[in-house]
């Protein structure tokens, strides 16, 4: 760039740019996915629904189970999530903590350092946290093929980590009775990477599709794992 502001840390790596936007910590908390899905045919399919004013907000989690993300809708600057878990497999019963970035908001605060786009944008802001991705996993097309099934995806060093959830669906199995479960990448950040597993985010009745087939998406996928160490 011939003109603007842009900071680059010791390393040499760029970290504030005013053309580019920052995604800054907006809320973050605390809950448990106790909730009955809305399908309500199997009562073991989980769920907790968080509501945030933003842009286009994106969410990570940390838990000590898979968490896959069955929902998101908008509704003008209104966002809700819905988180979901399978309490048969490795749901405890504890509460996750979620953390949601987003474009923040241009406050004036008195204090601290602000950055600005040309239109106005508020791409930085030294008040907020900021999403710090430490790792891209590639999660391997059609895997794992039964519920109760997982694979880990491990290199990177100890830390303390959240996992970012997307809408990603990795098929359909066809239960005996007749109900289609449709699955998504249920994931969980361990202490070096991420465990990933089929969890339900939605059933229907398809009466006459029974007999416990099953239909996997064999796209690879990414996941991607954030420092939440001092957040």
């Amino acid at each position: 760039m011939t003109a603007g502001f842009q900071a680059f840390n010791s390393g040499g790596v760029l970290q504030i740019d005013e053309n580019y936007v920052n995604l800054g910590l907006i809320a973050t908390g605390q809950v448990t996915p106790a909730t009955a899905t809305p399908d309500g045919f199997i009562s073991a399919f989980k769920m907790a629904e968080l509501t945030v004013t933003g842009v286009a907000p994106i969410i990570a989690v940390r838990a000590n189970y898979a968490v896959a993300l069955g929902d998101v809708r908008q509704s003008g600057s209104s966002w809700t999530f819905r988180l979901c878990v399978n309490t048969t497999t490795d749901w405890d019963g504890t509460a996750l903590t979620y953390y949601i970035f987003d474009q923040v908001p241009a406050v004036a605060h008195g204090i601290g350092l602000q950055v600005f786009r040309a239109d106005g944008v508020c791409t930085f802001d030294s008040n907020y946290k900021y999403f710090n991705p430490v790792g891209i996993f590639t999660l391997a097309g059609g895997q794992p093929l039964a519920l109760t099934d997982y694979n880990d995806y491990t290199g990177l060093p100890i830390g303390t980590y959240a996992v970012v959830l997307s809408m990603e669906r990795m098929g359909t199995h066809y239960a005996v009775s007749e109900l289609a479960i449709t699955c998504g990448d249920g994931l969980r950040a361990l202490p070096n990477g991420v465990r990933m597993r089929w969890t339900q985010i939605n059933v229907n009745a398809v009466g006459g599709e029974g007999g416990g087939s099953l239909i996997v998406d064999p796209r690879a996928r990414q996941a991607v794992l954030i420092d939440v160490s001092n957040i």
